[in-house]
């Protein structure tokens, strides 16, 4: 639960500095590009209330540590029993591959839901702590609910790519590249008008921090379902050794 740790300790340390910053965004945005800004969701002109602060931070830093422990996570929870030499011991037991597969499914669900769940409480719990003035928690939840998204598709990608690619001992560089390249992908594509296409490849383009849109988040939940159905099917062809 490293992952999740960092995730949490950077939640408090950002919303214990807001009340030292939420009066500086204005002169720090005079000081960065605008390109470089709408990269990476800088909009410090909204600095006064929480929210327009914390996305700035949760959408790049907050979310991109969960999502590399959810694709990372989601690539090991079943590639592991090859790697630790337990998985001919676990389908010689009376039980379908069917099932192992489900169960490492759910299993991953209940990580990744529990490591974000974490982290919302505190940021919960800091909020009242340290904020004093009104805080849009409609914008919080509708950021957080993308965020979740993400992140369970970033687990289902990382366990497609556990079963499509074999010979893999360790996938931190590949799920660091996945998760990091579809980021970059957006930034790119955010931060230059004309080439703004680029961005509609990446998944961070339809869960941001400023749009919720109902569509994008089941568009983006039925490519995980895809990516799940596809790894078991190669899950339940491929010879697993021991």
């Amino acid at each position: 639960m490293i992952w999740t740790g960092i995730a949490v300790g950077f939640t408090i340390m950002i919303i214990s500095l807001y009340p030292s910053f939420k009066d500086m965004g204005i002169e720090m945005g005079k000081a960065i590009p605008k390109e470089m800004a709408k990269a990476f969701n800088m909009d410090m002109s909204s600095w006064q209330e929480v929210s327009g602060y914390y996305k700035t931070y949760f959408g790049f830093h907050i979310i991109i540590i969960l999502s590399i422990f959810a694709c990372s996570f989601g690539a090991s929870i079943v590639s592991k029993e090859e790697k630790d030499r337990t998985s001919e011991f676990l389908l010689t037991k009376p039980i379908s591959r069917k099932a192992i597969f489900l169960t490492k499914v759910l299993a991953l669900m209940c990580y990744i839901s529990f490591s974000f769940l974490a982290q919302t409480m505190i940021l919960v719990l800091m909020i009242f702590a340290v904020v004093s003035n009104d805080v849009n928690w409609n914008h919080i939840i509708e950021m957080h609910i993308n965020g979740y998204v993400l992140c369970l598709f970033f687990g289902a990608a990382g366990l497609l790519l556990s079963q499509a690619v074999m010979g893999v001992k360790n996938y931190m560089g590949p799920v660091v590249g996945i998760v990091m390249g579809t980021y970059f992908l957006h930034a790119i594509g955010s931060a230059i008008d004309d080439a703004n296409w680029i961005s509609k490849c990446s998944p961070f383009h339809y869960l941001g921090v400023d749009d919720f849109s109902p569509l994008s988040i089941l568009i983006i939940m039925l490519l995980a379902l895809i990516f799940l159905y596809t790894g078991f099917n190669i899950f339940k062809r491929k010879d697993i050794g021991a």
